[in-house]
């Protein structure tokens, strides 16, 4: 039973050994997140920044196009090359909007699974909390235990000395008891003797 206490202490140590050692992870995981999302905005920064001199010259392209039909002052062939160009720009426009939304939805999973894990780490520390609590209070019950176990075996130690002494003056009693009950007998015996001897002498003085 003494060796409890000490076994909880030690548990309620691992207890808060895991607790640094995932508020140590968090911060790590959550370090490396916000450079990713940092990276992630800045890129989508640029692929917007990309989109709007891409729809810039889709609408360049296309005031050209119209420009040169109205007035007739392309060939076909450069009509041609214009509306290429055109279809071009707009296929690669596309393009960067798609991947613009994907990288969106990369970063709101990203936030998500950032608070996703704040969360956890919240409430596992709040169960490690409470075992903690839980341990603590079980190691105040052994100690209480442990204390009233010494109480009781000191009340034993005490009335075994009590008992001892007891018995040691008991034996000392008899002892003398015997002594004296030895002397009595002898003294007795010696009376007896005598008033046999003081009958018998009466007994030789009357005849």
């Amino acid at each position: 039973m003494e060796n409890l206490p000490v076994e909880s202490t030690e548990k309620e140590k691992e207890f808060l050994d895991m607790i640094f050692a995932l508020e140590s992870e968090k911060q790590s995981l959550i370090e490396e997140s916000r450079t990713r999302l940092s990276q992630m905005r800045k890129d989508v920064e640029d692929t917007h920044s990309e989109n709007e001199k891409l729809k810039r010259r889709v609408t360049q392209l296309e005031q050209q196009l119209a420009q040169s039909a109205a007035f007739g002052g392309s060939g076909p062939k450069n009509r041609e090359e214009q509306e290429d160009l055109l279809i071009k720009a707009k296929s690669l426009l596309f393009e960067k909007t798609k991947v613009c939304k994907q990288q969106e939805s990369r970063i709101s999973a990203l936030q998500a699974q950032v608070e996703s894990l704040k969360t956890v780490v919240e409430v596992t520390k709040d169960m490690v909390n409470l075992k903690t609590a839980e341990m603590t209070h079980m190691e105040a019950r052994w100690e209480s235990i442990n204390l009233r176990a010494k109480a009781e075996k000191d009340k034993c130690t005490i009335f075994e000395k009590k008992f001892i002494i007891a018995q040691g003056v008991y034996d000392k009693l008899r002892s003398e008891y015997d002594t004296q009950r030895k002397i009595f007998k002898d003294l007795k015996e010696s009376y007896e003797l005598k008033i046999g001897v003081l009958n018998k002498a009466l007994e030789a003085a009357k005849q």
